[in-house]
């Protein structure tokens, strides 16, 4: 049987390890094999819940790549299709009781690990910038984490406008004194300029999720009323 599940995020390649205890006369003994798994981005993909192992003495071998998938990767979008472990209560979990509602929650999940890296490198290049430094520019998933949201990165631009600053203060010296500027009043004003931007992200985020609330409860109201009105209907 295939279990089916959505990846909100890019596309996600993985091998899962798992464990092969023949039967038989060779019980006692194991054998280890992998098994590689190519989840395409923003799509929906199936794992088998059991493998064929005849070689080893074993017909059918149990395995959980689902779960692992969903409990490892759930923060990045990876959410199982399981009515019985989905939940109302708490949407951060990586279960979903329908394909709707794993896509609408694995595109969230996804949105905010974007939000929450960038988060982060902004709260770096604050924290470095008021010691005196200069902080390094975002690289690897940050990095790309900025492009996808479309926020610039402010320790590139910091570290350009100190590049512009070094040329324009050799040639000033030349023939008058160096003006100075407040770098870093500067540099603070651009990282809450990029803030705002993350914030807006996540404040859409908050009102689409809102609005999907809204619809469910609607629709388990009039799946209510429905119900009382048969009840009815059945006593007359």
């Amino acid at each position: 049987m295939n279990r089916k599940l959505y990846n909100g995020g890019d596309r996600l390649k993985e091998r899962l390890l798992y464990s092969i205890k023949p039967e038989g006369p060779k019980d006692g003994l194991s054998f280890n094999a992998h098994y590689e798994i190519d989840a395409p981005a923003h799509s929906f993909f199936n794992l088998p819940d059991e493998i064929s192992a005849p070689s080893k003495g074993v017909a059918r071998v149990p395995v959980y790549f689902h779960q692992d998938m969903a409990t490892k990767h759930g923060h990045r979008g990876i959410v199982l299709i399981d009515s019985e472990m989905a939940t109302d209560v708490d949407d951060d979990t990586p279960f979903a009781r329908n394909e709707e509602e794993a896509k609408e929650k694995g595109e969230r999940l996804w949105h905010n690990h974007l939000a929450n890296t960038v988060q982060r490198h902004l709260e770096f290049c604050a924290d470095i910038r008021a010691t005196g430094g200069a902080p390094k520019a975002a690289s690897a998933f940050t990095r790309h984490a900025f492009k996808l949201l479309g926020v610039v990165d402010p320790a590139t631009t910091i570290f350009e406008r100190q590049v512009v600053r070094r040329v324009e203060t050799d040639e000033a010296e030349v023939a008058a004194p160096a003006k100075k500027t407040d770098a870093k009043a500067e540099d603070k004003k651009e990282v809450q300029q990029v803030r705002g931007q993350l914030l807006a992200e996540k404040r859409k985020s908050q009102l689409l999720q809102a609005k999907l609330d809204a619809i469910e409860k609607v629709q388990k109201d009039g799946a209510v009323k429905n119900k009382l009105s048969a009840h009815e209907l059945d006593q007359t």
